[in-house]
């Protein structure tokens, strides 16, 4: 497995951590009835490279279709997109601007498990792709 330079890791994991500038959510789906159970926090742990992250997947319903965003250990925001979900299978894209180093690309693929969701990402930058995965519980919501 290759593993991406310390200075393009910390690229990556400003943007994983939500740390870029980023707001609002990505365009989705039309949500169904499939969909709706999913809409809500989703909160765990994410390890990529031999570290450890925790990331927050935000799904909410807007305008008919499923829509989010992922957080990290900061308030930023990153959109996601090419939401998709089928069979149990949860599917999205976030892609960071690392400005003149390039954009890094990271393709989610869940699978949902009851409030549990298991799965792995692919960070692809300019090239170089490194492997990670990841475990998301359904956080209570907010009262």
């Amino acid at each position: 497995m290759k593993r991406i330079p310390s200075n393009i890791c910390l690229i990556i994991l400003v943007g994983l951590l939500g740390a870029c500038a980023g707001a609002g959510y990505g365009g989705g789906v039309v949500v169904g009835k499939a969909y709706a159970d999913l809409l809500g926090t989703w909160s765990g742990t994410a390890y990529v490279n031999d570290e450890i992250h925790e990331p927050t997947l935000v799904l909410a319903e807007e305008k008919g279709a499923l829509v989010g965003h992922l957080r990290g250990e900061t308030d930023g925001r990153l959109p996601i997109k090419g939401i998709s979900y089928e069979a149990g299978i949860l599917l999205f894209i976030v892609e960071i601007d690392a400005g003149p180093e390039g954009t890094v690309r990271l393709d989610w693929r869940f699978t949902r498990e009851g409030d549990v969701l298991n799965g792995s990402f692919n960070v692809d930058f300019n090239g170089v792709v490194v492997a990670g995965t990841a475990t998301l519980r359904r956080q209570p919501p907010r009262r």
